[in-house]
């Protein structure tokens, strides 16, 4: 694993962590180079939420709202982009972060490049997120895969063959859980996952999140959403929820720690943390899988990648750049390597959209 820590910009072999390259994105993938102002990986996270993104596909608002029943108090709503023919096409369902919802920018860009290589796309709102707050009674948290298991089932049941999903950041971690989900007997339709900067110990990622001078920009921010949060589902649903001392909880560990854990039966966060977590779960993932992270990520520990190359998964590739922020990676240009033209600058995106073309059957090749 020293040679990936010790990485150079200039060689993609060194970008990847592979175990079967035979069937890889590793030889035919462009390395990523940063853009030379946004090396700094504080500055390369900012500017993902500030750069414009180009799309000629689906806008923010745009899409067929759908809904998806989980149990009878809560659904979740999906922003839906089908094909001429949705059950002879492929589908990608993507997860988004903490915070986020199916108009981030990220999301409404990955959707225009699926929907136009093919793939009927559903941007899903994690449950409360996307202003679907009254379609459940209760908050969400970074490991709800059942809320994406009942979507995926459901669109297996209404004939869909060759389903992927694709998490950024908390969705990632959702997403791999659904990927072990999947390895034993679940999600049947399943044919990959991919993920962008997972959070798969949360744990650690919320511990760097809580402290340091660096993450306060980002602890700031997400607090600032979580109370907004939980005050918008209390006005919903008077009673449910104490707000008594809100204003006094300042970290991400003790909004859970008062919130979260306690309405979803995990007592404390460090029991929440453990038992939401997708990390001790990877070893039984089968499913082909994609994970790419910066070693630079300022959210999601570096030490991660290490640990997930230890387990000699053969289901699970990781590429991991020395550089690229938090579900950033904003390239100096667009990449040209082998097989592969970019669109654009949004390396991870476009290495998203590699995999998944690469693990469709041959079938759906041959129909795209």
């Amino acid at each position: 694993m020293d040679r990936d820590v010790a990485a150079t910009d200039s060689d993609p072999r060194k970008d990847v962590l592979s175990h079967h390259p035979e069937d890889t994105l590793s030889a035919v993938i462009p390395s990523f180079v940063p853009h030379p102002a946004l090396r700094n990986p504080h500055l390369m996270t900012v500017a993902s939420y500030l750069l414009p993104r180009r799309w000629s596909g689906p806008g923010p608002r745009a899409g067929v709202e759908r809904y998806f029943e989980v149990d009878a108090e809560n659904t979740v709503m999906a922003r839906c982009h089908w094909q001429a023919d949705p059950a002879g096409a492929p589908s990608v369902v993507l997860l988004h972060g903490l915070s986020g919802s199916d108009a981030s920018s990220y999301m409404v860009s990955l959707a225009g490049k699926c929907l136009r290589s093919g793939f009927n796309v559903l941007r899903l709102n994690m449950r409360n997120c996307g202003g679907t707050e009254h379609l459940a009674t209760t908050l969400y948290h970074s490991g709800l895969s059942s809320d994406v298991e009942a979507v995926i089932d459901a669109l297996a049941a209404e004939g869909h063959r060759d389903l992927f999903l694709v998490g950024f950041s908390m969705g990632g971690n959702i997403a791999l859980r659904v990927a072990a989900q999947s390895s034993l007997g679940g999600c049947a339709a399943l044919r990959g996952v991919a993920v962008v900067s997972p959070a798969i110990d949360l744990a650690r990622a919320v511990g760097d999140l809580d402290h340091g001078f660096a993450n306060g920009l980002y602890r700031r921010m997400f607090m600032a959403d979580l109370r907004a949060a939980i005050r918008r589902k209390a006005r919903r649903f008077p009673g449910r929820f104490d707000l008594r001392g809100l204003g006094r909880v300042r970290t991400i560990s003790e909004f859970d720690d008062r919130f979260t854990a306690p309405s979803f039966g995990f007592g404390d966060a460090a029991n929440y943390y453990r038992r939401a977590s997708a990390m001790p779960l990877l070893g039984s993932v089968d499913v082909p899988t994609l994970m790419v992270q910066a070693f630079d990520d300022p959210m999601v520990p570096a030490d991660q990648i290490e640990e997930v190359g230890r387990l000699d998964n053969p289901a699970i590739e990781v590429l991991a750049p020395r550089h690229g922020g938090h579900c950033a990676f904003f390239a100096r240009r667009p990449s040209v390597a082998s097989e592969v033209r970019d669109p654009d600058r949004w390396w991870a995106e476009n290495r998203v959209l590699d995999f998944l073309r690469l693990h469709l059957p041959e079938e759906s090749k041959r129909n795209g």
